[in-house]
């Protein structure tokens, strides 16, 4: 299992990173990250141009402990993306 580096998480946060990259976010292993990184992370790539990965990152925050948004929303350097998506109404929310 690889442990992914700073630098690598912070191009994931800012949607930076490759997309083999992004879709192992989205996947049901998470990339290993710890789950309150991959929710601010998810949330950036709901916002991806690649369709496939919007959609798959608005997919796997659906399946995401509400815990893990809190604990997230509550980072100090939490990405706006996070606060978009937490704010939507819960009926625009995919199902």
């Amino acid at each position: 299992m690889e442990t992914l580096s700073p630098e690598v998480i912070e191009d994931l946060r800012h949607g930076r990173a490759p997309r083999e990259r992004k879709v192992a976010v989205c996947g049901t292993g998470g990339a290993h990250i710890p789950p309150a990184e991959r929710v601010e992370i998810l949330a950036v790539l709901t916002h991806d141009q690649d369709e496939l990965i919007a959609n798959r990152a608005g997919e796997a925050l659906l399946a995401c402990s509400p815990e893990f948004f809190v604990e997230s929303v509550k980072r100090e350097n939490a990405v706006p993306a996070l606060f978009a998506y937490a704010g939507k109404p819960l009926q625009t929310m995919p199902r």
